[in-house]
Order: structure tokens, then sequence, then C-alpha cells
């Protein structure tokens, strides 16, 4: 096994980063930030955090490294949510990350226009907690509709009753529609 302070290579972890595992986050959200933990630390994050044996451990980490932090994920969501979670999780992982699909299970959004601005749509989505925060994200290029991405913060959503999936980021997903 590698000493921890070899491990970690200067890579920035923890709350500020995005990647802190709580064990109050939900199967997909812990799931995802296991899958974004630099790939020195699997040694270290199997022993400590997981019930597999150190055999088996060397035998893991010998191998794809992408595999490897799959069945980190894998394992440390079934302690805290369970088989079944851990499971849709990583199919969740899969589909959105390897696939580049949505997710199944998108949050859902009806609103009672048919057109605003994505600014506007973002902040209503709760996908940015302000019309100034909304505009850094879409200007940085972190936000798109249908798989487009959108760097206008002025640019008009139309909506319809089939909806559009606006995403913010890699991992926020909002299908929104309209009752109009």
């Amino acid at each position: 096994v590698i000493p921890a302070a070899q491990m970690v290579d200067r890579a920035k972890m923890g709350k500020t980063e995005g990647n802190m595992v709580a064990l109050s986050d939900s199967p997909e959200e812990m799931y995802g930030k296991v899958m974004s933990w630099p790939d020195t630390l699997l040694p270290l994050a199997f022993e400590i955090g997981t019930r597999v044996q150190m055999d088996e451990i060397k035998n893991i980490v010998a191998g794809n490294p992408r595999d490897a932090k799959m069945r980190l994920a894998r394992e440390i969501v079934t302690l805290y949510h369970g088989v079944t979670a851990a499971k849709k999780a990583e199919e969740q992982f899969v589909r959105t990350f390897q696939k580049h699909q949505a997710p199944m299970d998108a949050t859902r959004y009806t609103l009672h226009v048919t057109q605003l601005p994505i600014a506007d749509l973002l902040v209503q989505c709760k996908l940015a907690a302000s019309k100034s925060e909304a505009r850094r994200v879409i200007e940085q290029g972190g936000v798109q509709i249908d798989g487009e991405v959108i760097k206008d913060p002025n640019t008009e959503i139309k909506l319809s009753k089939q909806g559009v999936l606006l995403q913010k980021g890699k991992r926020h997903f909002v299908r929104v529609t309209s009752l109009l």
C-alpha cells in the first residue's frame, strides 16, 4: 500500500472542490463524487472506506483505474444506501457520463410561460441562486439546452408541453415544460 502522503499527488479534495462525500449525500451524488477522486487515492480509499480485503484491493487497483473507481464507488454507496441504490447510481452514472445521455429521473419543472431568457430559466429551476450567478455559468459555457451549449444569457428559450432538457455543468439536469 502506498503511504497517504504519496497518494494525493497534490490533488485537492474537500467541500470547496465539490468531491467531499457526505453521509447525507444521495446515492447518485456519492457515486459521482467518488468517481471524481484522483486515481492515486484508490488504494487508501478502498482500505479506509470499504470492507474489501487487502489482497483483493491490490488486484483491483492493479487493473483498469476506471473499473477500480467504479467498484470503489459501488462499495461506498452500498455501505450507506444498499445494493439496489448502488446499482441504480452506477447505471445513472454510466448513462450520463459515459454514454452522454440525460438521466432517467431528471427533476421536472412545469412553468406557466412559453418563453423566457435562459438566465431566468436557471434561477426559476433552482440551478442558480441569482441572475448574476446564472449569467456567469452561461457565459463560461456551462449550460446546455437539449445538448446545445448556450453562451448568451439573453437567449430566449421557447417552452412547450414536450419540454426542453436544461443542463448545468456535468451533473445537473432538469426537464422544463410549459402548461400553456
